[in-house]
């Protein structure tokens, strides 16, 4: 069971999409993205990571890291939320 309410608003908003470190961030109420995510992966889940090259508003080169739930942690997420874990 996830009593967490930040790890909690993380694994409803990543079981239902693909989400970036930034809103991540944003809807579930925390500044670091990578270290919530490294909490949830210490229980049990894959949670993959993929970096895409993107331009920010400066015109640097940089990448952005999108998050999402692999079809396991799309199981694992349900019985975590349900209490049955």
């Amino acid at each position: 069971m996830i009593k967490n309410p930040r790890q909690r608003r993380a694994l409803e908003l990543i079981q239902k999409n693909a989400v970036s470190r930034s809103v991540l961030d944003e809807r579930v109420g925390c500044a670091n993205g990578p270290a919530l995510v490294a909490e949830l992966r210490k229980k049990g889940l894959d949670i993959p990571c993929k970096m895409f090259p993107v331009t920010d508003r400066d015109g640097k080169k940089t990448k952005v890291g999108i998050y999402w739930a692999s079809e396991s942690d799309k199981l694992k997420i349900a019985e975590l939320l349900n209490g049955e874990a």
